[in-house]
């Protein structure tokens, strides 16, 4: 067992693409999808413009760009401290993982989002937005 640290999340993920392809971790997503008793379906965290390429084949699918400025993320990775070194992060630490290899892509898939949304108030006020970006969609 090792701790659920996000540099073993890292390596865990590059492995699974260095052996499987860029894209590995979308293509189980979307058999998930594809087969599952759901019709909606939120997933977070796409990092690789291939997982986008994948995703983007189901039908009624839309990428959402749910963004906050880095001091605001920074404190809130450490509030949630969902993996063992988060907590005691520093700022410049957090800066510094902006580069890992798993965040390089994101830009170009943000890119692609049919909608941005800031998070920078409560989790009301996001899922408000959210809700007020879904009625238009509803037309």
């Amino acid at each position: 067992h090792q701790p659920n640290a996000r540099a073993h999340l890292v390596q865990l993920g590059s492995k699974l693409r260095e052996i499987f392809g860029d894209d590995i971790l979308a293509r189980v997503v979307k058999e998930d999808i594809l087969t599952g008793p759901h019709n909606v379906w939120v997933v977070d965290g796409m990092r690789y413009i291939t997982e986008y390429d994948i995703l983007s084949q189901l039908p009624d699918f839309y990428l959402l760009n749910i963004t906050a400025p880095l001091e605001v993320r920074w404190q809130r990775t450490k509030q949630r401290g969902e993996k063992t070194d988060e907590s005691a992060m520093t700022l410049a630490e957090f800066t510094a993982r902006e580069q890992d290899t798993t965040e390089q892509q994101i830009g170009a898939v943000q890119a692609k989002a049919v909608q941005t949304i800031h998070n920078i108030g409560t989790y009301n006020e996001l899922y408000s937005s959210i809700d007020q970006w879904l009625q238009s969609q509803r037309h």
